[in-house]
């Protein structure tokens, strides 16, 4: 790992560390690559009053405690830049734009001779699109437009989005995969694990993820069960209504699941299985089942702004029914295709490992 001759704090308007989503896992992967004079993590952390609530969180935080601890970050960020030269500021970008926007707006008045990395997460005017009203929309367009403009690097996650912020801002940022640190690849065994099982990580109260847990949970369990009798489903995240899994002896919720033990959940199932609808930015949870060179099943959009071997696996379906016909196929043929998927794990590390991602980048801008 390459030593940058900066001092390096890095700003995330959520809770990084003990979080359960793939932001958090972005930004903490980020910050553990980067090798510096000195470097600083901070993050807005939920208050523990209400953190069973997830979605109490995103409005308390959003509409009353972001705009004043976004505040309070530059009396500390002063603070840990003191007598320092050479300095350097990365904000992460998956909260709304409006608090990158103004957070770089002021930080550029406070501290002179300091590099700004954007480092983007997904384009977020395709995301407001999708769940806000229009004049939230409007903002969010015009400060995603503003961050790229006034940003020293601002970048974005695959090709793909390139060309989308080109399109909308005429701009043409720096390609900055969306990946996980060799640190975060750990396993820890789970104990008493005694069936065969698919596996889906990701919160529920995240739309896309919603809408991939019900066609699981009311499709594709029921067709495997007819056909393979002791298959388990296993989902994985912060929280899922009980009515989903409740008496319901195919499905086995696991919540707030260590990160290692999590890593050995995916690397112990048969597969990882991705219904996923198309929405913004890289599929982390693609990415970490790619670098632990375990089988995915996943849709079209699922593999969006990855750059896949055109091998099998991965498997890409076409329809819920082809699902059931790649299970038929792995089941029959494990061992072999668990070796293929972890020969092809040395392609995805040196393209999807953070150190790896964090060191070219660092090449290409020379920053040393």
């Amino acid at each position: 790992m390459n030593k940058i001759n900066y001092n390096v704090a890095l700003i995330s308007f959520y809770q990084v560390k003990k979080s359960y989503n793939g932001a958090a896992e972005v930004s903490l992967s980020l910050f553990k690559s980067i090798s510096c004079l000195n470097k600083k993590l901070f993050e807005i952390k939920n208050p523990k009053f209400f953190f069973k609530n997830q979605k109490l969180i995103n409005f308390i935080n959003s509409y009353f405690l972001k705009p004043f601890k976004i505040g309070n970050q530059f009396f500390l960020l002063k603070k840990f830049f003191k007598n320092k030269k050479k300095k350097m500021v990365i904000v992460e970008g998956a909260s709304w734009i409006g608090y990158s926007f103004f957070f770089l707006k002021l930080l550029k008045i406070i501290e002179k001779n300091v590099i700004i990395i954007y480092h983007a997460h997904n384009i977020e005017y395709e995301i407001r699109k999708i769940k806000s009203n229009r004049l939230i929309i409007l903002l969010s367009k015009y400060f995603e437009k503003k961050v790229y403009e006034e940003a020293d690097f601002a970048t974005v996650v695959s090709k793909i989005d390139q060309k989308k912020i080109f399109k909308l801002y005429k701009k043409k940022p720096t390609i900055f995969f969306n990946g996980v640190s060799k640190c975060r690849l750990k396993i820890k065994k789970v104990r008493n694990i005694n069936y065969k099982y698919i596996i889906f990580s990701g919160n529920y109260f995240y739309y896309p993820n919603q809408i991939a847990i019900e066609k699981l949970t009311k499709v594709v369990i029921k067709k495997i069960s007819k056909k393979f009798k002791n298959i388990k489903l296993i989902i994985t995240g912060s929280e899922l209504p009980e009515k989903i899994f409740y008496n319901n002896k195919d499905i086995i919720f696991m919540e707030k699941v260590n990160k290692m033990k999590l890593n050995y959940l995916i690397k112990k199932s048969i597969c990882t299985i991705l219904p996923l609808i198309k929405s913004p930015g890289t599929k982390l949870k693609v990415i970490e089942a790619l670098l632990l060179g375990k089988i995915i099943i996943g849709s079209k959009q699922a593999f969006e702004g990855i750059d896949c071997l055109s091998l099998k696996p991965p498997f890409i379906y076409k329809n819920l029914t082809e699902i059931i016909y790649y299970l038929n196929i792995l089941l029959k043929k494990t061992t072999y295709y668990n070796i293929k998927a972890n020969e092809t794990k040395k392609y995805y590390q040196e393209k999807y490992l953070m150190e790896n991602i964090w060191n070219k980048f660092c090449i290409e801008k020379s920053i040393i």
